[in-house]
């Protein structure tokens, strides 16, 4: 029931505080929702662990390297800084996907909890996509404003983490058999993904099809993924999308990203690029080798040209650079090894190797130029499918064993060997 529930449960949760904004005492309802859940997922891992279920050894060291250089990362931002809750909690949720992903390393070893888990990601991911289209077409309040073009998050505040989501979510509808189901739910996915007005998953989702483009071309596979229903349903929906969004203003979104507007190229991406490379110079060789922690990230980046907010660099590798340092990027190569290691354990011509490989090429996409690591709910969608997909069960390992052969002078023989008479009466 867990592995069905939990990223519905991310969903909703950040859809209720991105519309309402509740909190309980000092949290808000997100971070008071991740402690509890913390907790709920540390008691089902050590119940998993205590079944002596199989774990990948890849995946346990990469977790582990990253958990210690973030660990120690933290430790030292606490000693000197004043922001102690928004370390412990911005630890606390690296610490909580982290968690659910060695969950889902255990689980996905066998074909039922594989299943469980990309019925849990994939239903999650419709979800938002349908909750996009009726929430633009309500409007009202649950309709958000970005950079002052229409666009629908489905009630999440921002559309920073709902990219990869939809982008996953449509990735997934491949694998649907029916094909009726299938084009539909393409249709519905990268509809809402168009109506976000979110750039990073418009790019991530084009980078995915390049990749299974290369792959299929490549290992000359046989068959498609896309049925001729779900062709038609991709182009319905670029149309369909077309006439509800506002060509015009996603026009402006994309020549925004244009780099000759130097800083302010992609809605200031560039700029906080290079405010956070020109921070990190600035540190101290012990602060370059184990960073500022979250807080003091933030605080390096603070916007002075906009009553000092402090905010992140929106890409992972600058935040993890500043807020853990050296030690915390070779964690997040680490992580990123544990991923592409995942995704080869299957053939290159099976449609989880594609599938899972194209969800890695999203996850880079946005990792790299919007920022995910601190987002729960995104890091659960990525890693629940990719571990889904292609985690390679001892069922698996089984069928692919070498069946034993009679040596040749046995297996040529004609004489048939008969027991003796005395063996018949049991002597």
């Amino acid at each position: 029931m867990m592995l069905l529930s939990v990223p519905l449960c991310e969903m909703v949760c950040g859809q209720i505080q991105g519309l309402w904004a509740p909190r309980i005492g000092p949290l808000s309802l997100a971070q008071a929702y991740h402690c509890i859940m913390l907790c709920v997922v540390c008691f089902y891992l050590v119940s998993c662990l205590r079944r002596r279920a199989e774990r990948p050894l890849v995946i346990d060291v990469c977790i582990d390297i990253f958990l210690l250089t973030a660990g120690i990362s933290t430790t030292m931002a606490l000693r000197h800084n004043s922001h102690l809750s928004e370390d412990i909690i911005a630890f606390s949720q690296i610490l909580y996907w982290i968690l659910m992903w060695l969950i889902y390393a255990v689980e996905c070893s066998t074909a039922e909890g594989r299943r469980l888990v990309l019925t849990g990601v994939f239903a999650a991911g419709v979800y938002m996509a349908i909750s996009v289209i009726v929430l633009f077409v309500v409007g009202g309040e649950t309709y958000s404003r970005y950079e002052g073009v229409g666009a629908s998050f489905g009630g999440f505040s921002t559309a920073k983490s709902l990219g990869g989501i939809l982008c996953v979510a449509a990735l997934l509808s491949l694998r649907v058999k029916s094909p009726s189901w299938q084009a539909t739910l393409l249709c519905v996915t990268v509809t809402a993904l168009l109506l976000t007005y979110q750039r990073a998953g418009q790019l991530a989702i084009l980078a995915a099809i390049l990749w299974m483009v290369g792959v299929r071309v490549a290992s000359r596979m046989k068959g498609s993924l896309l049925s001729s229903r779900s062709i038609v349903a991709f182009a319905c929906a670029i149309l369909v999308g077309a006439a509800f969004i506002d060509t015009e203003a996603l026009t402006q979104r994309w020549n925004n990203a244009d780099i000759t507007l130097g800083d302010k190229a992609g809605s200031g991406r560039l700029g906080l690029w290079n405010d956070a490379l020109s921070a990190f110079e600035t540190m101290n060789w012990p602060s370059k080798m184990l960073g500022l922690g979250y807080s003091g990230m933030r605080e390096a980046m603070r916007d002075e040209g906009m009553g000092g907010n402090r905010k992140h660099t929106h890409s992972d590798m600058l935040d993890i650079l500043l807020a853990f340092g050296c030690l915390g990027m070779l964690g997040w190569i680490a992580i990123h090894y544990a991923m592409i290691q995942t995704v080869r354990t299957r053939a290159k011509t099976s449609t989880e190797y594609v599938i899972g490989g194209a969800v890695y090429v999203v996850f880079l996409v946005e990792s790299l130029v919007t920022g995910q690591v601190f987002g729960p709910a995104t890091m659960i969608v990525y890693l629940g499918t990719i571990t889904g997909l292609c985690r390679v069960g001892n069922e698996m390992r089984a069928s692919t064993r070498p069946v034993p052969v009679a040596p040749e002078d046995v297996r040529h023989s004609t004489t048939v060997w008969r027991p003796p008479a005395w063996a018949a009466h049991g002597i």
